[in-house]
């Protein structure tokens, strides 16, 4: 059913959305330290880091067992001719094998003055940089390795939200939600329904969907200790070429951390890579709160820094927090 499907990276596909169900009604701010944003400034790329190397170590995992947990939960609420069996086999394959591959994330928050970013991800005294909020992104090219095309099955590379906490406290039915946010499997039961009368023409679409579904919902779900960041994220699947993922000084006692090079693109929509990183969409650099230091000559030297790289337009502010850090 589920199978390593090398060549759909490498053809264009097409069943490619290329248009938005929403828009964000605000920008997005990605924290960092100094030696971040020279890196940033100076590549025009960001970095996607490996879900295992962020500072919640159940990423994703912890997401697909409560989602299948959830499920068995609800079982006795499905209606007598739910495709149970079908979606069941199917779910606890996906759980399987998601929970075995590597994704690839860029956090960024929707507030770009929180004293908790400051603090945890920039260092004290860093920076944080205003992206606009519809760019898209694709990754960067290795020189050695062969483009990429967008596959089915992986989440789009655009700005989502994060939820937080368990499925079955999303639970609601009522709001045509069944357990569990976005209504994941809801639409997953509709699916298999429609396959059991005969409706699916296209068995490769229909497989490729309910897993970009699945993946791009427990991608985007966290434990609800972590609610208080408003994260949102980039999500990327590791393509199956070694040359596209790197790694660098981890934290949190890791000796490395993966991570693949991330350019802002979105000229062609069959794309999952580009060969050069274009200039960023970077609106504003914030610099973080300061105590006992000279800000201005800071605004002036980041102001320096992003005009020798070609950001003529990007404002450059301070952060509105009184701290000692």
């Amino acid at each position: 059913m589920l199978v390593t499907r090398h060549d759909r990276w490498f053809s264009p596909n097409p069943y490619v959305q290329t248009k938005r169900y929403f828009d964000w009604l605000f920008d997005v701010w990605h924290y960092t330290d100094r030696a971040g944003l020279d890196g940033i400034v100076s590549s025009n790329v960001l970095w996607a880091t490996e879900s295992g190397g962020l500072n919640d170590p159940s990423e994703v995992v912890l997401a697909c067992d409560d989602l299948l947990a959830t499920w068995e939960a609800q079982l006795e609420n499905l209606v007598p001719n739910a495709p149970v069996d079908e979606t069941d086999a199917w779910l606890r394959q996906i759980t399987a094998e998601t929970k075995a591959r590597r994704f690839f994330f860029v956090s960024a928050c929707s507030e770009g003055d929180k004293l908790h970013h400051w603090t945890t991800y920039a260092g004290g005294t860093g920076y944080a940089l205003e992206l606009e909020r519809n760019s898209e992104f694709r990754l960067l090219q290795p020189q050695s390795a062969p483009a990429l095309c967008m596959p089915a099955f992986a989440p789009f590379p655009w700005w989502r939200p994060v939820d937080y906490g368990p499925y079955y406290d999303d639970w609601a039915p009522s709001r045509g939600r069944f357990f569990g946010r976005n209504g994941i499997m809801e639409p997953i039961l509709n699916e298999f329904a429609a396959k059991a009368r005969g409706d699916v023409t296209d068995e490769v679409l229909f497989w490729d969907e309910l897993e970009r579904q699945y993946v791009t919902s427990v991608c985007l779900s966290k434990h609800q200790g972590y609610e208080g960041e408003h994260e949102v994220r980039l999500v990327f699947a590791e393509p199956p070429l070694p040359d596209y993922v790197h790694h660098r000084a981890g934290r949190f006692g890791r000796v490395r951390t993966a991570y693949m090079e991330v350019a802002a693109d979105c000229t062609d929509p069959q794309a999952y890579s580009v060969a050069a990183a274009a200039p960023l969409p970077i609106k504003t650099v914030r610099i973080g709160p300061r105590y006992a230091t000279d800000v201005e000559q800071e605004v002036r030297d980041v102001t320096d820094l992003l005009r020798d790289h070609g950001y003529l337009d990007v404002a450059v502010t301070t952060s509105a927090i009184p701290y000692r850090g």
